[in-house]
Formats: structure tokens, C-alpha cells, sequence
């Protein structure tokens, strides 16, 4: 694997990130959409585990990769130390970060172990609508007519607002 000194760290991230810049992401299976998005200058690829590889990683270049760990039936990780296993493994391969979706007792072991991890954090797992979909809506607070902000455009903040508060707490350990 070639030395790649315009390829993006975690700071960097970050730091677009607090600049409000916006962070082209793509999610690709192949070496060729890897070679064809570094050549396109998209800043970020997404890989799952069983498409990562040395070869993905050289054809990726420049980009900054994310590689996602399988989770729950799609894979065979079930401890901190089978995903701190692949993790490392992953990273040494040439992974950048970690996607994981465990709990986040496995996400605060990856990070206790410098590993970087992109994860979702006190999300609402998908549910089919039905009646529980709507009586959450119902309990959500009516919004105040003088902002300008339509009641249901309120809620939907309400909602996203409270996704994000258990994200910065999360991100905060």
C-alpha cells in the first residue's frame, strides 16, 4: 500500500465538520467505484467488512474509508473482544474508522482502544406504522404558532432534536 499524504485523518473530519463544509460520502462494493470515486474527489466511502480489503483500500486512495463491522445475525461478532479483534484487523488493512451498530458498551470499547467509530447512538430502532408510531407522535407537544414553524414541521425537529441530544451525550464519553 502507497504512502498517501492528502489522504484525510479523524481531525480533518472534524474540522470540516465544525466549518459547516459538506463531506461527500459514497457507499461502495467494488475496487472499480472505489477508484472511480477517488478519482471523482469524494471525500468519504463507506465499505462493508466482506468488501474491504488491501486492494479496496489502494484503489480507494485518497478518500477517507469507513468500514462497517457485520452486526447481530449478519455477522459472527457477539463480544467487545470479536468486534475489537476485527476492528484491529480492519484498521490494520487500512480502515480509517469503524462503523458499529452494537450497544454502546461495545462502541465505548472500541474507542477505549483508539479505535475511531462512526456509530448511531439512542436512535429509535424502525418499527412498522401502526398504532405505537402514532401515539408516540400524539404525545409530541403542539408548536408555538408565532415562530412560522407548521406543527408537524416542529415535531419532526423535536424528534431529530432529541436523536441528536443522545448523540452528543454518546460522543461526549
Amino acid at each position: 500500500m502507497g504512502l498517501y499524504l492528502t489522504r484525510p485523518t479523524v481531525a480533518d473530519i472534524r474540522a470540516m465538520k465544525a466549518r459547516g463544509q459538506k463531506i461527500s460520502m459514497l457507499y461502495v462494493t467494488t475496487l472499480e467505484e472505489a477508484a472511480a470515486a477517488n478519482a471523482a474527489g469524494i471525500d468519504m466511502l463507506s465499505i462493508e467488512g466482506r468488501f474491504f480489503s488491501a486492494e479496496m483500500r489502494e484503489a480507494a486512495g485518497n478518500c477517507y474509508v469507513q468500514v462497517g463491522l457485520p452486526f447481530g445475525p449478519f455477522g459472527k461478532l457477539a463480544t467487545a473482544e470479536d468486534y475489537l479483534r476485527e476492528a484491529f484487523r480492519f484498521m490494520a488493512i487500512g480502515a480509517d474508522c469503524i462503523y458499529c451498530a452494537a450497544s454502546l458498551d461495545i462502541q465505548k470499547a472500541l474507542c477505549d482502544n483508539a479505535v475511531p467509530v462512526i456509530a448511531h447512538v439512542g436512535l429509535i430502532p424502525r418499527r412498522p406504522p401502526g398504532p405505537v408510531a402514532s401515539r408516540r407522535s400524539a404525545r409530541l407537544p403542539k408548536a408555538p404558532r408565532r415562530s412560522g414553524i407548521t406543527s408537524s414541521g416542529w415535531r419532526r425537529s423535536a424528534a431529530s432534536a432529541r436523536s441528536w441530544k443522545s448523540f452528543r451525550i454518546a460522543s461526549a464519553m
